[in-house]
């Protein structure tokens, strides 16, 4: 049957299209205006982590952040994952967008194949929010090494032991 969570289906640059309508909260040319209290509704924290169709980069009760949104992102940032490992980040603090569209979600050599994905989204999050050192001039310090370098998790026979993460300054 068709259903309203079946999937959103577009190009990347669509994709990012979304994202940057939602990242200026409307205000693009041709764009058909919505009032500033409606997206404040849909991002408003409803749930934990969750607002209304979103993900906010906040961390949970036990400090874990999202998956997607990475280390590096505010608080203010929001995004959205999909179940063929696509995302769709918006940070307004940062100004920016990362829409990753991927057509795979099992890797027949990676027993933990979500795992997989999930530490790229975040390695991806991680790359885009530190190579912005012209606002961010702490950003430069990259983490020694990235998720998927160390398939922490993926699979017990190929597990490497866990290294350190740069975090941001408080």
């Amino acid at each position: 049957g068709v259903t309203g969570h079946a999937g959103l289906f577009g190009s990347a640059r669509d994709v990012a299209q979304l994202g940057a309508w939602w990242l200026n909260a409307g205000r693009v040319e041709s764009a058909v205006p919505v009032a500033p209290a409606t997206f404040a509704m849909f991002l408003a924290l409803q749930q934990g982590q969750r607002a209304l169709g979103w993900e906010r980069c906040v961390p949970d009760q036990d400090g874990r952040r999202p998956r997607g949104c990475g280390a590096w992102w505010s608080a203010e940032a929001f995004g959205h994952l999909g179940y063929t490992g696509t995302s769709l980040w918006i940070d307004p603090q940062r100004e920016v967008v990362v829409a990753l569209l991927t057509n795979r979600t099992f890797a027949p050599r990676v027993r933990q194949s979500a795992r997989a994905i999930a530490d790229v989204r975040d390695d991806l999050a991680d790359v885009v929010a530190l190579a912005d050192t012209r606002r961010f001039p702490w950003a430069g310090a990259w983490p020694p090494v990235l998720r998927v370098d160390t398939a922490i998790a993926w699979d017990q026979r190929t597990l490497s032991p866990p290294r350190a993460v740069v975090r941001p300054p408080r």
